[in-house]
């Protein structure tokens, strides 16, 4: 679980799991803390202070929407602070897309990508070559990416949104094979 800061800015964060970890900052003198998925607070109580909480935002189904946490602290002169609020974007969906080469010259391979997320959007890709020893890198997401390749090889493409969800299987393109005409003679 990633922690995620609460406080009173509001910072607009996605993630694929609902089980996270709030970084929680309060005054100095604070000694108590109430936290909930509810504005009213409904069924929340008062509870020692700490800097971090696992908590379980709300959600429904793979219904992509903000999801709103929200804290109060109590000082040690029982004065309350808050309401502050953090946006959370509950994200399980995979990102989908589509890839073609557009270009195959002098053994690198262009590949041209149309990829999408519902709502994080596509934060990175990896290309490999099947059957290769080297371990495919992941960098940031363009619409083009190049690698080189040999004819008749298979370049997997693997991509991930911003919320950290993978493609299930990667995308798969063949290397157009060399084609050898003989020359005619007369």
């Amino acid at each position: 679980m990633a922690p995620i800061p609460l406080s009173q800015v509001r910072a607009l964060s996605s993630y694929n799991y609902s089980d996270i970890v709030l970084n929680l900052y309060a005054p100095s003198d604070t000694v108590q803390m109430m936290v909930s998925n509810d504005g009213g607070f409904v069924g929340a109580y008062w509870e020692a202070y700490s800097i971090t909480k696992t908590w379980e935002i709300d959600y429904y189904k793979d219904f992509v929407l903000p999801r709103t946490v929200y804290v109060r602290y109590r000082d040690n002169q029982a004065q309350i602070h808050g309401n502050f609020t953090d946006d959370i974007i509950y994200d399980p969906n995979i990102p989908t897309g589509d890839a073609k080469i557009s270009n195959f010259k002098n053994g690198v391979v262009t590949i041209s990508l149309d990829l999408d997320d519902d709502l994080s959007g596509v934060s990175e890709v990896a290309l490999e070559i099947l059957g290769s020893e080297s371990d495919a890198m992941w960098e940031p997401y363009g619409s083009e990416k190049a690698i080189t390749a040999k004819p008749g090889s298979i370049v997997l493409i693997h991509y991930r949104d911003f919320a950290g969800n993978a493609s299930l299987y990667p995308l798969e393109l063949l290397v157009p094979p060399s084609v050898y005409l003989p020359a005619l003679m007369r």
